[in-house]
């Protein structure tokens, strides 16, 4: 199980970062669950691949995976926001061996023609990318 934010139950206090009281809870009572949430300030599925990837070279294997994230991946964000996710990411981008210069591209094509705090919007990259 990987999940950004939205795998902690959220609606009461008392329930923050708590991972047992939403639906990975469940999960982790019926199976043997391996769980990575919101480890990163971005949780992308840049990090969910990394991360995957990296368990497999070691020898694991899965039955079942499930990622629940994408909000942080193609949500528009401020172009320079966009820009430093993917140099934080850039050193899992190489480890997957895909072309860090195809993500940079990307980030400096505005995805609409709004401006946030005097900045174009962007994406870290779209659904076909």
């Amino acid at each position: 199980m990987f999940t950004d934010s939205r795998g902690y139950e959220v609606t009461n206090l008392w329930n923050k970062r708590n991972p047992f009281s939403s639906y990975v809870g469940d999960l982790i009572k019926e199976y043997n669950v391996e769980y990575h949430i919101c480890e990163y300030a971005s949780t992308t599925v840049i990090d969910f691949l990394y991360e995957y990837h990296k368990q497999i070279n070691k020898g694991k294997s899965y039955d079942f995976v499930i990622m629940h994230i994408g909000l942080v991946d193609f949500s528009p964000r401020p172009k320079n926001m966009a820009i430093n996710i993917i140099k934080t990411k850039s050193h899992k981008i190489k480890y997957m061996n895909w072309p860090l210069t195809l993500f940079e591209e990307h980030v400096n094509i505005p995805i609409s023609k709004e401006i946030y705090n005097g900045e174009q919007l962007t994406n870290l990259y779209t659904h076909d990318f």
